[in-house]
């Protein structure tokens, strides 16, 4: 999810079972970013049946940047499912990037030479790549304007 962006999700649930499943309701955990946009009440789900739940994530844009996790509840008086999430708030926008790489060799060495050749990855917190690249013949790897999402 994207600080200080909303974000609209939409899921199915579907009754599986051979029996109505009656008096169904949608329970949150409190989380000041997460919202229901469908009514709370689903009602009655007869067997095969679907129903949409929507969400809004609406993290702040100073929101803490890493992993959230939770459940949210579809609960009835003749069963319940617990939906498991993992969203992760990450900022976004654009960057430049300069890499000198060095060795053992080339740190201790008197002039300090860089290190030709040398691949370059970064990566998100979720590990997604968003730049690679290898250093150059002036043994450094320089990009600008990447996108980034950390």
């Amino acid at each position: 999810m994207l600080r200080g962006k909303r974000t609209l999700l939409e899921f199915e649930v579907s009754n599986g079972g051979g029996v109505p499943a009656d008096n169904l309701q949608i329970l949150l955990p409190s989380a000041p970013w997460l919202s229901l946009v469908t009514p709370k009440q689903i009602g009655a789900l007869a067997p095969g049946a679907k129903a949409k739940i929507a969400i809004s994530l609406n993290p702040a844009a100073d929101l803490v940047l890493g992993p959230y996790t939770g459940s949210l509840l579809v609960s009835g008086n003749n069963g319940s499912l617990s939906i498991g999430f993992l969203f992760r708030a990450v900022s976004d926008g654009l960057g430049d990037l300069k890499v000198n790489a060095q060795d053992e060799f080339s740190f201790f060495a008197e002039d300090h030479p860089n290190v030709a050749g040398a691949k370059v990855t970064l990566k998100d917190l979720g590990g997604t790549i968003i730049v690679e690249g290898v250093t150059d013949e002036m043994d450094l790897f320089e990009t600008r304007r990447y996108r980034r999402s950390l």
